[in-house]
């Protein structure tokens, strides 16, 4: 049998986040997470698949989160918010018809 290693692939330190010792924020559905944004934008990182995905920075409860998506109802939505920093807004995420999409108020 042979033994299988652990190896990055070309271009993981740019994938890389150092999140700071910051918790990550996961949506569940129906569960809205509060949130606060601290910088203007997030960090646009790239996947292992070639893709992108985008790296928010949030105060949620007064303690600094992040959390990730490349989901387009959220991104977009948060879009048209944008500069971000210091706009608090309600994300929930939501099943309709068996697909993912997200609520911003």
């Amino acid at each position: 049998m042979e033994e299988q290693t652990n190896k990055p692939t070309k271009g993981t330190w740019e994938r890389l986040g150092t999140n700071d010792g910051r918790n990550k924020i996961s949506f569940e559905v129906n569960i809205p997470q509060k949130v606060t944004f601290t910088t203007d934008a997030p960090k646009e990182k790239e996947g292992n698949d070639g893709g992108v995905y985008y790296e928010f920075i949030v105060k949620q409860d007064n303690e600094e989160k992040y959390f990730t998506s490349s989901a387009w109802t959220l991104l977009s939505a948060l879009k048209t918010l944008a500069p971000l920093k210091d706009k608090s807004v309600t994300i929930t995420k939501k099943l309709i018809k068996g697909k993912q999409t997200f609520e911003v108020i």
